[in-house]
């Protein structure tokens, strides 16, 4: 079971990886904070479970990545980036920081100058972006899950950090090949039809077996393949994007809470209420009155 709020950040010096400048873990049970930010480096992260929504500001616009259990995300470097309206969903999330120009470069990932200028050039072609994660890749990103759990309390952290290093190199070779070669998403898949159900029945109140019916197969078949690709149960997932609704309505319009409540098809504000905190960690009020002072600013 995910813990609330868990950060796993191994020890960098004990790493010896100079090309990695931000490496862990982050688990919750509730969405949490995230606030603008860019890095000198690329960002790779990995949904092991969840989804998350990033905001990437450029000059002129700012743009939405969704990034759903078993999806790599990438935000190049100095691009600044926050969670959607500084929050990230609930969920295990793997975050990769890594500059291919750092001092001890080919030291540290065994390349040699000629081979790691080309796997630097290709990470620059790659824009900011999502894509599935393929099995193999996926099964390194566990792995390392693994380790960095371990960490702290194993007595061959040495051993522990050999393996870290092998992992990370993988997890990078294999995440530029899935970049660069995408597998193709089947829009008709019958998680993809249910997932669009629920965007579109956001105003009702859906049971399960509506939503499994849209799916096109058995409550118990669609119920497990649901969890397995989302890494949450579709009740779960649909009051997640109630709650991301309720909260743009809660930011942008003069609604009471009471009719943001109906629009979103909740049962009473009470109820409505205690979602939105256990979504935000505060009420729909102090969401309002936070998110309404900052609402446009970076």
């Amino acid at each position: 079971m995910i813990k609330d709020r868990k950060y796993l950040q191994p020890d960098l010096k004990l790493l010896d990886m100079s090309i990695i400048k931000e490496l862990g873990i982050n688990s919750s049970r509730t969405a949490r904070n995230l606030p603008w930010h860019k890095n000198k480096g690329f960002e790779l992260t990995y949904a092991y479970s969840g989804e998350f929504i990033w905001e990437i500001r450029n000059e002129t616009e700012i743009q939405w990545l969704r990034l759903c259990g078993g999806d790599l995300g990438l935000t190049p470097p100095e691009v600044t980036h926050r969670g959607y309206d500084s929050l990230i969903g609930p969920g295990e999330l793997l975050y990769i920081v890594f500059d291919l120009e750092s001092d001890g470069a080919e030291t540290c990932t065994g390349m040699t100058s000629e081979e790691l200028t080309e796997f630097n050039r290709l990470w620059k072609k790659i824009d900011k972006g999502t894509v599935s994660i393929d099995s193999r890749t996926r099964s390194y990103c566990v792995d390392l899950a693994v380790l960095l759990k371990d960490s702290g309390r194993s007595k061959t952290i040495l051993f522990i950090q050999h393996e870290m290093r092998l992992l990370i190199l993988q997890i990078l070779i294999g995440s530029l090949s899935c970049f660069m070669n995408p597998q193709k998403q089947d829009e008709s898949s019958p998680i993809k039809r249910a997932c669009l159900f629920m965007e579109e029945h956001i105003n009702k109140n859906l049971k399960i077996d509506q939503i499994a019916d849209s799916s096109g197969l058995g409550k118990t078949r669609f119920y497990e393949l649901f969890l397995k690709e989302k890494g949450l149960p579709p009740g779960d997932y649909f009051n997640q994007l109630r709650c991301q609704r309720a909260c743009a309505l809660l930011r942008e319009t003069e609604k009471s809470i009471t009719e943001i409540a109906f629009d979103c098809s909740y049962s009473s504000s009470q109820y409505f209420s205690s979602c939105i905190r256990k979504y935000t960690g505060c009420s729909p009020t102090e969401y309002r009155e936070k998110h309404r002072l900052n609402y446009g600013s970076f």
